[in-house]
């Protein structure tokens, strides 16, 4: 892995190139998205500087009573007859404490050496003491210690344009290290006039919605597609669909239910009470711009209605109402723009681009873990299995070097060998349903998979 750092992005850009020679890039969308695999770092030596402080207090206590413990069992041992019994009870203690020891030594050395990480926030994040860059995240199958592998996926045939690990489980500061790095591999191709970011959409999915990801897509100028967690509850197509449902509690007066009065500029609730303009133009953290409403406390205090107009312990009503014109923050703007039916169709593409890669490199290449530790090594582990990706496009794809090129005869006959591997399979896996094997032997159709190439 040490020499191909500085090499394998030569490697990955000339592939590239061959694919563009190819047809199988199109440059006019991108998807990008992340998966999370598991890193060679344990869990268990995570934590803030404070939690492994602690932690190397409790290894040392821990040490001292088993190095107690030792010497007390020697001491009886002495008054004992000697055997070989005593003798493997004795290396067996002495190999718990050296490694009782080691753990101990290696997490004092990590709390002089190592600094405190910081968070997006300044906050203090946990640390790990086997592989410091990476980072504890929540995926779908739990908690793991590893890196959030990014790709960026060209449309036409899903052709990874660039790769890189994060060791970030957030995706709100991906883009623009990605689309730098998408920048530098073009330009390393001497695409970057046939397959400019400026001509392409950009779509990503809801953990990419962020005003520093927009802001890096500008900068770029890149046309962005970055929906906001709630923009399925805003699609009527899914206004049938439980999970997508607003979440607004039934019952419960909204501004339909109070009518506005133009002579005097307020509006009258339900029962009659009159709700004054507080301010003219209020500004919240959504971006947009509104005009406040609020009724008298006392008028709310003994309202009949009270509980089906004020949530919560709120002292009176109060209604917040859009204006006109341009939100303030690209977010808001990013929330308008993907309610519209273009941006939707657009997004919708997404899933269809950048999800097949990540089930091809997870199911078909088996990679289920990144072997090596810190940032560097990881992202040449993580480039190859990409650029393997890609030459598997073209090997499929490609009019010179696909299945109609040079040598497509004994392409022909592999292919039919295959086909033909894959029936016995099928009728040895049919075989061994009828016919269990005994309890002694493993099932043969688990031996199946190492059978076949996978396509």
């Amino acid at each position: 892995m040490d020499k191909l750092q500085g090499r394998i992005e030569v490697i990955f850009s000339e592939v590239l190139l061959v694919c563009h020679e190819e047809g199988l890039l199109s440059g006019t969308h991108l998807s990008l998205d992340g998966l999370k695999l598991p890193g060679n770092a344990s869990r268990e030596w995570s934590g803030t500087f404070q939690e492994l402080r602690l932690k190397a207090a409790k290894l040392q206590r821990k040490f001292a009573e088993k190095l107690a413990e030792h010497r007390r069992q020697d001491r009886l041992d002495q008054k004992r007859a000697a055997g070989d019994d005593r003798a493997r009870e004795k290396a067996a203690r002495q190999a718990s404490l050296q490694r009782l020891r080691q753990k101990a030594e290696r997490l004092s050395a990590f709390l002089k050496e190592a600094e405190p990480k910081e968070g997006a926030r300044g906050n203090e994040v946990q640390s790990n003491v086997t592989d410091n860059e990476s980072a504890k995240m929540q995926t779908s199958h739990g908690v793991v210690q590893g890196y959030n592998a990014q790709a960026l996926v060209d449309e036409k045939h899903q052709v990874i344009v660039h790769g890189r690990p994060s060791g970030s489980g957030q995706d709100h500061r991906q883009v623009g290290p990605m689309l730098a790095g998408a920048k530098e591999m073009l330009a390393l191709s001497g695409l970057s006039e046939e397959l400019a970011l400026e001509k392409a959409k950009l779509s990503a999915d809801c953990n990419y919605h962020s005003e520093e990801n927009l802001k890096a897509c500008e900068e770029h100028g890149v046309d962005a597609y970055l929906p906001d967690n709630h923009f399925r509850q805003r699609d009527p197509r899914f206004a049938t669909q439980e999970r997508h449902k607003s979440r607004e509690k039934k019952g419960r007066f909204g501004v339909k239910d109070f009518t506005y009065d133009a002579r005097r500029d307020s509006y009258v609730c339900p029962q009659g009470q009159e709700l004054t303009c507080q301010s003219a133009s209020h500004g919240s953290g959504d971006g947009h711009r509104y005009r406040r409403y609020r009724a008298k406390g006392r008028d709310c205090a003994a309202c009949p209605l009270r509980s089906q107009c004020i949530a919560g312990g709120g002292a009176r009503k109060s209604l917040a109402i859009p204006l006109g014109g341009e939100p303030a923050t690209r977010t808001a703007r990013m929330r308008a723009k993907i309610d519209t039916a273009p941006a939707r169709a657009i997004y919708g593409r997404r899933l269809a681009i950048v999800e097949p890669v990540f089930a091809n490199l997870r199911s078909n290449k088996r990679l289920d873990r990144f072997t090596y530790r810190g940032q560097a090594k990881v992202s040449v582990q993580w480039s190859l299995y990409c650029l393997v990706h890609n030459l598997e496009k073209l090997a499929h794809l490609s009019r010179k070097y696909g299945p109609q090129g040079p040598g497509c005869g004994r392409s022909r006959l592999f292919t039919r060998l295959r086909r033909v591997l894959e029936c016995l399979s099928r009728l040895f896996a049919g075989l061994c349903d009828l016919f269990p094997a005994p309890p002694l032997f493993s099932s043969p159709r688990k031996l199946t998979p190492l059978l076949l190439t996978p396509n």
